[in-house]
């Protein structure tokens, strides 16, 4: 495949990628800006590790332009729609969380397109 047609293949699957996100039942939530999608990705990939709280969560952030009481305030709205899920955590102090089983579905069905349409590049 010539250079310039696997650049334009590249903006196609992008595109799309960015559409399911927004056209998505919970996605959207999370795909308002990097930090989000960011912190996302972390909830998920912690998976409610009682040695996390919420703030080791956003201290992970590498994206962030948001300030900390935003991204407080965005984690404390997605919990009270029951998006994100609070669990015990190591200390009594700390909240961990995982993610709702609709959300988290939704998420990996999104990384499963993505790695497919990765593999359409190879």
């Amino acid at each position: 495949m010539e250079q310039d047609a696997l650049q334009k293949l590249c903006i196609d699957v992008e595109l799309e990628r960015i559409a399911q996100k927004h056209q998505s039942k919970l996605l959207k939530y999370f795909s308002t800006a990097p930090a989000v999608w960011e912190f996302l990705l972390v909830v998920y990939k912690l998976d409610g590790n009682p040695d996390y709280g919420i703030s080791d969560y956003l201290s992970k952030l590498q994206t962030s332009r948001k300030t900390r009481l935003t991204m407080s305030q965005f984690v404390k709205d997605r919990i009270a729609d029951g998006h994100l899920i609070v669990s015990p955590s190591a200390k009594k102090s700390r909240k961990t969380l995982t993610l709702s089983e609709e959300l988290r579905t939704e998420l990996e069905d999104h990384l499963i397109w993505i790695s497919k349409s990765s593999l359409s590049f190879h």
